[in-house]
């Protein structure tokens, strides 16, 4: 017999057995007053990754349920996350991938407590620390999530590279329980990373707040087949752009919605990325987003006022309707 869960967790690994404990830790160590399960696919791991679950497994087998995959399925255009959504019976949905972990063991709590009190609200992100493989605190690199104050979130301030936050703090109704297998196999076919997909999923649902709680931490690493190790000094910018026109299809078809733009993003990085490596190439794709901008005028200012802003700091950025958290008081020590 199916028993009905409050929560349903969806863990996603691949060859993650230095991590994974970690993970499992920040999701047993919650201190909650209802129901969770632990849903996790092993994405056919060559470490001892699957090792490490299966003594969890033992140890909490009416909790943690588990998918090993036999073959990579990401590699050949797959979704985990679409698996563990067709089997999650949560009313909410908690993501974590195996080599990120929460540190606030009260994060579900306050997640959900949100969502329970404010029913107009179908999601719920907040900050995460950038931590490098063995947990050490990216200074350097915090801006590759900067921290915010609470505030709530609008479809037009979601674009590609600019997401809600990282998928390690998303807490969300379980929007899917009721879709069709076809329905949910379209909205996962699209050729888009699962977290831009589900971002903006969420904010075309409802209302979405944005958390200045710490309770999570994203890991950064760059060796092995992560996305980082993968784009590790790589001009992104085509990948950018495609991901756009994706995204373009994926509000028209599951929406019904003709998206704005929101390319000056891609302009302003693939400029970044001349201006450091001067090629052809670069210049290519700097030429190329300039003329994949659907509005050119809107793109210009918004570039000029990027630049202007290291002239003249007191300039706000596009990012300024996120207020940032000014001390965020932590230490991962």
């Amino acid at each position: 017999m199916i028993i009905k869960k409050k929560v349903s967790i969806c863990c996603i690994t691949y060859n993650h057995s230095s991590y994974i404990e970690k993970t499992l830790e920040g999701f047993l160590n919650q201190d909650v007053d209802f129901d969770f399960e632990i849903l996790i696919h092993d994405d056919a791991s060559t470490d001892k990754t699957v090792e490490v679950i299966k003594n969890f497994e033992k140890k909490y087998p009416n909790l943690i349920k588990t998918i090993y995959s036999d073959v990579n399925i990401y590699s050949q255009g797959g979704s985990a996350i679409k698996r563990l959504l067709s089997i999650a019976n949560g009313d909410y949905i908690a993501f974590c991938e195996g080599d990120d972990f929460w540190i606030d063991d009260k994060k579900l709590n306050k997640q959900i407590e949100f969502l329970d009190s404010n029913k107009e609200y179908v999601a719920s992100y907040h900050n995460v620390k950038v931590v490098d493989e063995v947990g050490n605190y990216f200074i350097e690199e915090q801006n590759s999530f900067p921290l915010y104050e609470t505030h709530e979130i609008y479809e037009h301030e979601v674009e590609v590279g600019i997401l809600c936050g990282q998928l390690a703090s998303l807490v969300c109704r379980n929007i899917w329980k009721n879709w069709s297998k076809d329905k949910l196999d379209q909205f996962f076919n699209f050729n888009l990373n699962d977290d831009i997909k589900i971002s903006s999923l969420m904010v075309n649902e409802g209302k979405v707040i944005f958390m200045s709680d710490i309770m999570a931490c994203y890991r950064r690493t760059y060796t092995g087949d992560s996305w980082n190790a993968r784009t590790y000094n790589k001009n992104q910018t085509m990948h950018l752009i495609n991901a756009n026109r994706e995204l373009d299809k994926l509000y028209k078809n599951m929406f019904g919605l003709n998206r704005n733009d929101y390319s000056v993003n891609v302009i302003i990085y693939s400029f970044k990325f001349f201006v450091k490596r001067p090629s052809v190439q670069n210049w290519v794709c700097l030429v190329t987003s300039i003329k994949q901008s659907k509005s050119k005028i809107r793109s210009f200012i918004e570039f000029s006022l990027r630049i202007l802003k290291f002239i003249l700091p007191k300039i706000n950025s596009r990012n300024s309707r996120w207020p940032r958290l000014k001390n965020d008081g932590f230490d991962l020590k």
